[in-house]
């Protein structure tokens, strides 16, 4: 593919890309005023036919409140009636008493809750003690409710003749037990027949497409098409959906998608008002057809004016694309070739430039991580410290490729010399003051003073004043180079001694933590005058005892909501918290607290934690 046609494709890409995130953008944008359009005629739709609802319940609830009020007379007039002591109960007197007044079913119960009397044969010994219908009746019973009770009117049940009850009242009667009075719910019924909700449902268009549907407990209770009438959807998805609130959701009807908008009534109505899903889209793809048509016209044209174009404007920048190309394989030395002029001058001039910097940078980098090799060859072997210590952990973390800090570990037949160092600085300074405090030791540290750690830290002292000339600088110039350290003597027999400048050293017994601070000196400085200026402090054995050195790079890093130091508070608590676990353990609890705590504060220092257990 040539270079004209390797521009030329992505600018029409970018182009059409762009045009079709506008339509796209323009699609959401129709879709949100077609879907609010949409809403605005369902909730009319389905406002209107819960009010019109709303207004037949009404109607249904004053018919109810009447038909109680009546069978209320009637049911106290009959209780007294028959609580004469000459009333006659026979099955037949009971029916005599019954026709006139509309009662279906009259009982009379003991005050055991047996039924006694009725005008039906087939009640006369039922139980509700037995049966566990209703405690109410046994309470009308022993006449602990002594007055009127109803069953909800919803409660409809067949009479052995066949006619449907909707109600019963329970009088108590004197002397115990009560009387069960039910009547005929045919009136009701009948009345609910002929206000039709379905009528309501078909003389209300929602618009050409959309129509409109009423349940009732999850059947469904009026649909423009009488085959739907009595459909029980109470086990469908979208209708538990839909029950919870209400709203507008797209649903699914036997295959065929709806946008739906619901309303929910406090009496079990459910109103949804239904848009197909192709009447929804319509007028959305319309629109979007359109737009497809002008993206395609306005490429074709755009490719043809890019072509011609790209010719003529894009040689330099090929020149400039080749060059960068042998660039980024490696060749730093590369050249752009041409004649390159204005700007495309400028660009060449700077990309030859960059081209030298970033050769000398990678030289540098190089020769960085070399040193970073020599600094990890320089640490103590894993063996050397499991040969020196029944458990320990080390982790030397540098902020940069080297680092300031170092740790130097000798065995000798007395006991192990172990220094943990902090010298000034981090990165590259850092570490070769390192190298000269390793180099030191190494001379400086045998059998015959190996205890002597207050000797070792002034050999120490010593010899950096000298490589640094520190007293023929005192006019003012003095380097201030030098290190905090610990040097520590672990006899075979537990027992510790060590001196510090500058350095805290750590012990942990499961029951307290004890920090040890060293001298306020800092070695290389040449302050000191003699080695009795330097302390030495014992632990003695304890099989307990737990060691922790760290450089000031745990203690000082911020963080934190405050961006306060991560100090000496923390570290002790976690030591003595995991007391118990193994030294790998515990650093690494150590670790994960600060780097949690410092968040996306960047490290200030070198990170160096040595634990060992003598």
């Amino acid at each position: 593919m040539s270079f004209k046609n390797k521009v030329l494709l992505p600018v029409i890409t970018v182009f059409v890309l762009t045009v079709f995130m506008i339509a796209a953008n323009g699609y959401r944008l129709l879709d949100i005023s077609v879907r609010a359009t949409t809403n605005s005629l369902l909730d009319l739709f389905t406002s209107d036919m819960l009010l019109k609802i709303n207004q037949l319940e009404i109607i249904l609830e004053e018919v109810k409140g009447t038909l109680n009020e009546k069978h209320m007379v009637i049911g106290k007039a009959v209780a007294r009636s028959l609580d004469h002591e000459d009333a006659d109960m026979s099955r037949d007197a009971l029916r005599v008493l019954c026709e006139p007044l509309g009662i279906a079913t009259l009982s009379v119960a003991d005050a055991e809750g047996t039924i006694i009397h009725s005008n039906f044969d087939e009640y006369i010994g039922f139980n509700y003690a037995s049966a566990g219908i209703t405690q109410k009746y046994l309470a009308l019973a022993d006449g602990s409710l002594a007055k009127l009770w109803e069953e909800p009117r919803r409660s409809v049940i067949q009479i052995p003749t066949g006619v449907d009850l909707c109600q019963y009242i329970g009088i108590a009667r004197k002397g115990g037990g009560f009387y069960k009075i039910g009547f005929d719910a045919g009136v009701l019924l009948r009345l609910e027949g002929e206000i039709n909700i379905g009528r309501i449902i078909e003389d209300t268009k929602l618009d050409e497409n959309g129509f409109g549907i009423v349940l009732f407990d999850g059947k469904i209770n009026a649909h423009p098409d009488a085959e739907w009438l009595g459909y029980d959807v109470s086990s469908e998805d979208w209708y538990q959906s839909i029950k919870k609130g209400d709203g507008f959701t797209w649903i699914n009807i036997n295959g065929i998608d709806y946008y739906a908008g619901h309303k929910n009534t406090d009496t079990g109505y459910t109103i949804v008002g239904l848009i197909p899903r192709n009447e929804y889209y319509k007028e959305i793809n319309e629109a979007f057809l359109e737009t497809v048509l002008v993206v395609v016209i306005a490429s074709i044209l755009l490719a043809v004016i890019t072509y011609v174009i790209v010719g003529i404007q894009l040689k330099p920048i090929k020149q400039v694309t080749e060059g960068l190309g042998k660039i980024a394989k490696g060749n730093f030395d590369a050249k752009i070739e041409g004649n390159c002029t204005n700007e495309f001058a400028l660009i060449r001039n700077a990309v030859h430039d960059m081209a030298a910097d970033i050769k000398a940078h990678i030289s540098m980098i190089s020769g960085i991580e070399y040193a970073s090799k020599i600094q990890k060859n320089m640490l103590p072997m894993d063996s050397a410290m499991a040969n020196a210590f029944s458990d320990y952990s080390v982790i030397w973390e540098p902020r940069d490729v080297v680092g300031g800090d170092i740790y130097w570990l000798k065995q000798f037949d007395q006991g192990t010399v172990l220094v943990v160092c902090d010298c000034t600085g981090h990165g590259t300074s850092g570490a070769l003051l390192t190298m000269l405090v390793v180099s030191a030791l190494e001379s400086m540290v045998w059998p015959s003073n190996c205890k002597d750690t207050a000797q070792a830290a002034w050999q120490i002292e010593q010899r950096l004043v000298d490589v640094f000339n520190v007293r023929e600088h005192d006019c003012g110039n003095t380097i201030k180079d030098g290190c905090d350290l610990a040097i520590l003597f672990i006899a075979n027999d537990g027992n510790v001694h060590f001196s510090a400048g500058n350095m805290s050293v750590f012990v942990c017994d499961g029951t307290e933590v004890r920090r040890i601070k060293g001298q306020k000196i800092f070695l290389g400085e040449g302050n000191l005058q003699s080695k009795d200026e330097i302390e030495t402090f014992h632990v003695p054995s304890d099989a307990a005892n737990k060691f922790y050195i760290a450089s000031d790079g745990l203690f000082d890093q911020p963080g934190g909501k405050q961006g306060m130091p991560f100090g000496y508070g923390r570290f002790k608590k976690i030591i003595l918290e995991n007391h118990r676990e193994k030294q790998s353990v515990i650093s690494g609890r150590v670790w994960e607290s600060f780097e949690t705590y410092r968040g996306a504060e960047p490290r200030v220092d070198d990170f160096e934690l040595i634990t060992f257990k003598p």
